[in-house]
């Protein structure tokens, strides 16, 4: 087949999209051509007041976008669009001109932003899933994106209108979030949720991934630094575990806030290392004792928590999201309630005077991940999904 792959990238590279470029490298081992169509948020801070000005209508609906579809789609002619996500420079006209087209879409969804404007149901420090029913006019007045009044109302305005036009979700196909979590809060807005599948990201070839041999008095977190993603509660519990080390890879907004954290603490067993390429990052983790997933929103699915069971390296989460379909308490990992640092530290207590059962359920995640995240099984699921939507579409 020829895939449209459709993605707006985002000012700091995270999990999305490392899973669309394993996506991209799985089909194109297959033989299969993908066309990109990409964006890049990072280009809006190269903006001018004009520029910044229209970028409310851009969000809305992108002209931009929807003549740069007609242009690839009459050279490419793609059989199958997949996207994952539009925000904000593509907008929602890229379902628009694909539907008109007449190609068929699929959409894999990581993260929220159907249901709530900034993507997180998180604001002002807490859960939040007021915007859920329809209802976007709370992003406005808690000024859910970044904390600006009129890109949370542009925000608003678009999901507001795409829902109210059929854009969401009638014109984007198939619908692939990747847990059951997120599965049922989008299911309580679609008339027809048989066409939500539930798909994990695949994870690379354990082959590529030899899992360790040995494991250090080490902990590991390993995403973006924003204040959701709940690192200083992992800070905090390192005062209280002076035994382990931790390395913190990444970078975010919140860094210079978690380094203030942690030198206000007095702490010598934290590390900030920012941001590690490549296959580098997997050898910090290949040596950890255990990764922590300590968010205090509502995960998809972390890309860092997936690598790191490929690895045969325990995690220990949230009890947040989806991240419990993934990390299983006892099994594959430990669970613990979110902002909970005393609870979190006594997880890493545990594995760290107990060297037998980190070697258990690091080979139990291992072999989860085998069984569960084949690359090889999510490709024969996903050209099924395929198939359906280019059987199924049917022009107006």
């Amino acid at each position: 087949m020829r895939i449209l792959m459709c993605h707006n990238l985002y000012r700091f590279r995270g999990g999305e999209e490392s899973a669309k470029d394993l996506l991209t490298a799985l089909l194109r081992a297959h033989g299969h051509e993908v066309v990109e169509y990409p964006a890049d948020s990072r280009e809006i801070e190269a903006y001018g007041p004009v520029a910044k000005l229209g970028l409310g209508l851009r969000i809305l609906y992108s002209r931009q976008s929807a003549r740069a579809i007609r242009r690839l789609v009459a050279e490419a002619r793609p059989d199958v669009a997949h996207v994952h996500n539009v925000f904000p420079l593509l907008s929602p006209s890229v379902y628009v001109a694909l539907h008109d087209l007449g190609v068929p879409v699929v959409q894999t969804i990581n993260n929220f932003r159907l249901l709530c404007p900034n993507g997180l149901f998180f604001i002002d420090g807490a859960v939040c899933t007021r915007c859920s029913g329809g209802n976007y006019a709370h992003a406005v007045a808690h000024r859910c994106l970044h904390g600006s009044l009129p890109m949370s109302a542009a925000y608003a305005a678009s999901l507001a209108l795409h829902w109210r036009l059929g854009t969401f979700p009638d014109k984007m196909g198939f619908l692939l979030p990747t847990n059951h979590f997120t599965a049922q809060m989008l299911a309580r807005r679609m008339r027809d949720p048989s066409r939500l599948i539930v798909m994990p990201y695949p994870i690379g070839s354990l082959k590529a991934m030899a899992p360790r041999t040995d494991f250090e008095p080490v902990v590991v977190y390993m995403g973006r630094l924003s204040v959701e993603k709940g690192v200083s509660t992992l800070v905090e519990a390192m005062a209280r575990t002076p035994e382990l080390t931790l390395r913190v890879i990444g970078e975010g907004p919140a860094r210079a806030a978690l380094e203030a954290q942690a030198a206000a603490l007095g702490l010598r067993n934290v590390a900030f290392l920012g941001f590690v390429p490549g296959a580098a990052r997997f050898d910090h983790v290949r040596a950890a004792t255990c990764l922590v997933q300590p968010s205090v929103c509502h995960e998809q699915y972390p890309m860092a928590v997936a690598e790191a069971m490929a690895l045969g390296v325990p995690v220990v989460a949230s009890r947040m999201g989806g991240m419990p379909e993934l990390v299983l308490e006892g099994e594959t990992g430990l669970l613990f309630e979110a902002g909970r640092a005393d609870e979190l530290a006594a997880h890493l207590k545990r594995l760290a005077a107990d060297p037998a059962l980190v070697r258990r359920v690091g080979a139990a995640a291992r072999a989860a991940i085998a069984r569960d995240h084949d690359p090889e099984a999510y490709y024969a699921r996903l050209m099924d999904v395929y198939r359906r939507a280019r059987a199924g579409y049917a022009p107006d």
